[in-house]
Order: C-alpha cells, then sequence, then structure tokens
C-alpha cells in the first residue's frame, strides 16, 4: 500500500523530474534493520514537520483534490506534496540510524559489561590466562588460534590412543603372568628348603672348627710349658746334686710328655679325618711336634 499517490490527475500537466526525484519511498529492505530496536521513544526522534495534520494524514485524491484550483495552484500544491515526501523520508532515514545508533550503543554497553565480569572473573582466579582484547570494531577470526587449538586436540587424540593400546598390551599377557609367576613361587619354595639345610651344616662346622681352635691353642700353650721344662733340664743336667731332682722330674715330664702326645694324636686324627672329607684344607705339620718326639726318643 503506498503511503501517498505518485500519480495526480492533471490533465495536460506534468511532473519536473527532479520533483519526481523527491517522490520516491525508500525501500525499507536493508540488513541494518535486522538489528532489534531498543528503548526508541518519541522524544529521541526527531520531529516531522508534516505530521499531525488530517489532510498530509489523507490527502485528497482525483478530481476532488484539483476542483476549483488553477494550473498556479495545482503546481505549488504539487511541490509542497513532493516537499512532504522528502521529508517524510529523511525523517525515515533519521529514525533508521537513530536506531542503529543506539543498538550500537547497546552493544558496545554489553561489551563492557562482560568485559567487566570477565576481569572480575580473572581477579579471582589469577592462574587463569586472560583471552586476548580484542576491540569492537573488529569482526575478524583469530585463524591462529583455532589452528593452535585444533593441533593440541589432534595431539590429545594421539596421546590418548597410544594409552589405550598400551593398557592393551598390559592386560592381554595376564594369565601368563600368573603361571609365570607360580613357577618362581615354587622354585623359591625348594631353593629355600636347600638353603636351609645347607645353614645348618655351615652352623655345625663352625661349632667344630671353634673346638678344634680351641683344642689348638691349649695344646699350644701346654707346648710352650715343656718346652720351658726341657730347657730347664738341659741346663741343670751337669749339676751332680741334682740327680735325683732331675729323676723325680724327668719321671714327671714322661708323664705329661705321653698325656701331650696322646692329645697330639687324637687332634690330628680329627684333622685327618676332616682331609679326608675336603672339609677343611690339609694343615702342614708342625716342626715343634718333631723336636719334641726327638727329645724324648733321646730321654
Amino acid at each position: 500500500m503506498e503511503l501517498f499517490p505518485t500519480e495526480f490527475p492533471q490533465g495536460e500537466e506534468n511532473i519536473q523530474p527532479n520533483e519526481a526525484e523527491a517522490v520516491h519511498t525508500p525501500v525499507h529492505d536493508s540488513p541494518q534493520l535486522e538489528h532489534p530496536i531498543a528503548n526508541v521513544s518519541a522524544a529521541s526522534l526527531p520531529p516531522d514537520s508534516g505530521a499531525g495534520t488530517p489532510e498530509q494524514d489523507l490527502p485528497l485524491r482525483g478530481k476532488a483534490a484539483t476542483h476549483g484550483l488553477t494550473a498556479e495552484e495545482k503546481k505549488e500544491r504539487q511541490k509542497q506534496q513532493n516537499r512532504r515526501a522528502a521529508e517524510r523520508s529523511r525523517n525515515k532515514k533519521r529514525e533508521e540510524v537513530t536506531a542503529l545508533e543506539m543498538t550500537v550503543n547497546n552493544i558496545q554497553e554489553e561489551n563492557n559489561r562482560l568485559r567487566a565480569r570477565l576481569a572480575a572473573l580473572v581477579s579471582v582466579k589469577p592462574d587463569a590466562t586472560p583471552p586476548d582484547a580484542v576491540s569492537v570494531s573488529s569482526s575478524s577470526i583469530d585463524v591462529a588460534t583455532i589452528s593452535r587449538l585444533q593441533g593440541e586436540l589432534a595431539a590429545c587424540k594421539a596421546t590418548l590412543l597410544d594409552r589405550e593400546l598400551e593398557l592393551g598390551h598390559l592386560n592381554t599377557p595376564a594369565a601368563d603372568i600368573q603361571a609365570g609367576a607360580d613357577e618362581t613361587r615354587r622354585t623359591l619354595v625348594s631353593r629355600t628348603a636347600t638353603l636351609q639345610e645347607a645353614q645348618s651344616e655351615v652352623r655345625a662346622l663352625n661349632t667344630v672348627i671353634n673346638e678344634l681352635r680351641t683344642e689348638h691353642d691349649n695344646l699350644n700353650r701346654r707346648r710352650e710349658i715343656v718346652t720351658r721344662e726341657l730347657e730347664l733340664r738341659r741346663s741343670l743336667q751337669g749339676s751332680p746334686g741334682e740327680a735325683t731332682a732331675l729323676s723325680a722330674d724327668h719321671s714327671r715330664a714322661s708323664g705329661v710328655e705321653r698325656t701331650l702326645l696322646e692329645l697330639r694324636g687324637l687332634v690330628d686324627g680329627v684333622i685327618k679325618t676332616w682331609e679326608q672329607s675336603s672339609m677343611i684344607p690339609s694343615r702342614p705339620e708342625d716342626p715343634n711336634t718333631r723336636s719334641v718326639e726327638a727329645t724324648d726318643a733321646d730321654s
């Protein structure tokens, strides 16, 4: 429906080209009008010079509009109608621009409010990295950030796949591990029994070795005593008044020597038995034993 007529029956009179262009009504199909118009009041809009009168709102049409008018009056009336149409067009454009400005202001206020809220959240969590500041007029997409995020996502997926494969390899040979553990347990039990027997034998051998060392020490002490007595006897053989004492000492010494020889033979027999069983290394002959035997043979 047209807001005002573009053609008037005026007989042979024509409208000038510049006046016809002023009559053109703008088509409101701009994509900028898709934004919501918020808080648009009548006070914020510019006043319409030709609005509010019944003659302008409901103009006469046809012959009734030009009845009783001269040619000059008709031209003047047409000019006034064209001016009012142009004024209406300008007012509508002003309203559109004002609505767009208010929409932009609302968007900027909302953006500032969201940025203030983001700053408050970042202050609560200082470890979080705040996003890069983007200007209000900029509407470009950060391709580098999106590429980096896609790369990180692909790396995480690859890592997750590797972990799943490792977990699958670990879960597969569970039966073989259990069987190997049982076999190892039986082997350890058998070796533990053998080890306990060997440890008991070692303790028994250590006891025998300690006894032999004690006997060896006692024999060494007795040998020293006999050696001192023999030296004393040799030093007293040249004195004639001590023959009786020497005979008594000789009888006592012979008894002690026989006892020592018996003990020595017993120890040698035990040592030979151990040598034959290869439990301890062979012991060399003691030269002091030879000297004692030679002394007994001389006496």
